[in-house]
């Protein structure tokens, strides 16, 4: 009986063993997982930043030949106006 209980103990032990080496392969693949994560999530906010700042340089384009535009119509129109108003 002393015998059985000392292989029950040797096989609790051994368990216990298994246990904390899959627990600890479990951490170390969440850890890895997360730095992937982390460097992914950086790279992606990067990528945002490039393409915020393309945004506004466009933005800024079009928003710029926009008003020259306006002034060329509306100085076209202005003319317009005092020619027929010296006629």
């Amino acid at each position: 009986e002393l015998k059985i209980l000392l292989d029950y103990k040797d096989f609790e032990k051994k368990e216990v063993e298994h246990r904390a080496e899959t627990v600890e392969g479990r951490i170390d693949r969440f850890q890895t997982t997360i730095t992937r994560l982390q460097q992914e999530n950086e790279k992606l906010q990067a990528d945002l930043q490039k393409q915020t700042g393309k945004s506004n340089r466009i933005l800024i384009f079009l928003v710029s030949y926009i008003l020259l535009l306006l002034i060329v119509v509306i100085y076209a129109i202005r003319l317009k106006n005092l020619r027929k108003a010296d006629i």
